[in-house]
């Protein structure tokens, strides 16, 4: 009798803990799928080489937040998609770092919407054409960039942000010192908090920072869904920081299939991870609740 009730209460806690996943192209951009709930797009970014991410957050009363933008290139396609969602102003944008991966297309959403207020890392002023531009286009718009680092928090409509990284040690850098690691680990993390819902966004930052994190804040960093850091790559999501995440659901936005290592690592802790590169673009649905999840393309293959 006790292994019976045993077995029947996890049953019901799997149940309870799994987001339902739905193949439904049609229902990804309705909006009536999301309204009166928090939805959040994670964009499927094409093209021949890496193509970077970005990510929609649109609120219960349809307040919207842009996290990156993808590269240049790509900037058309996060107009298309906005313009499909009848999307005119983005109240807060946020450009996780300085890579042309996540601010290049920016400049573009920038130039063809109205933008509230504009979120970056303390590594503002690092020195590239993609930089130029994003900076050129705020400026013509007369928006400010607002540094955000640890500890700095906001609230849209009910739904919290609170900033968990960078920490300050960034902000008088010289450009000399500004490497890959460096402006990768100077991304923006933040845990959106909506309801009983935490949902962490990781930017594109390596196991050094995931370290720090765990140090400085354990089990607060514990969340339902987790965007993956760095596109999936194997210099981010150590076992240490997944396992502290805990996340039941996961989301890697990647243009191409990054590394099954870290795919396996993220199951092993929660469900299957989506993955922009082979379901498409992935839309997730909660009443502060319950979760839903809605994609683009049927999988197929391995990893069905």
């Amino acid at each position: 009798m006790k292994r019976t009730l045993a077995f029947v209460c996890f049953i019901v806690m799997l149940f309870m803990s799994t987001a339902i996943a739905d193949v439904a192209p049609e229902k990804v951009y309705d909006l009536s799928v999301v309204d009166g709930k928090l939805g959040i797009w994670f964009l499927s970014l094409t093209g021949e080489d890496h193509t970077g991410e970005s990510i929609l957050i649109r609120t219960p009363n349809g307040c919207t937040v842009l996290v990156d933008g993808g590269i240049p290139e790509v900037g058309m396609q996060v107009n298309e998609v906005l313009d499909r969602l009848n999307i005119e102003k983005i109240d807060v944008m946020l450009g996780t770092h300085m890579h042309i991966d996540h601010i290049g297309g920016l400049a573009s959403v920038i130039a063809q919407h109205e933008v509230g207020v504009l979120y970056v890392s303390p590594l503002k002023d690092y020195q590239t054409n993609a930089v130029a531009s994003f900076k050129s286009a705020a400026s013509a718009k007369q928006l400010p960039l607002t540094v955000a680092v640890a500890g700095d928090q906001f609230t849209l409509d009910g739904v919290s942000f609170t900033f968990l990284a960078p920490v300050d040690q960034y902000a008088d850098m010289m450009q000399k010192q500004m490497t890959g690691r460096v402006l990768n680990d100077s991304s923006l993390v933040f845990m959106m908090t909506y309801g009983e819902i935490k949902v962490l966004f990781c930017g594109d930052m390596t196991r050094m920072a995931e370290w720090e994190l765990i140090e400085r804040y354990g089990d607060e960093l514990k969340a339902d869904l987790i965007k993956i850091g760095h596109h999936g790559s194997v210099d981010a999501s150590s076992r240490e920081f997944v396992q502290t995440v805990a996340a039941q659901n996961s989301v890697m936005c990647i243009y191409a299939f990054n590394d099954f290592s870290i795919y396996d690592r993220y199951k092993k802790v929660g469900n299957r991870p989506y993955v922009t590169s082979i379901d498409g673009c992935v839309l997730y649905v909660t009443d502060g609740e319950q979760e839903n999840f809605y994609t683009e393309k049927e999988r197929k293959g391995a990893l069905k």
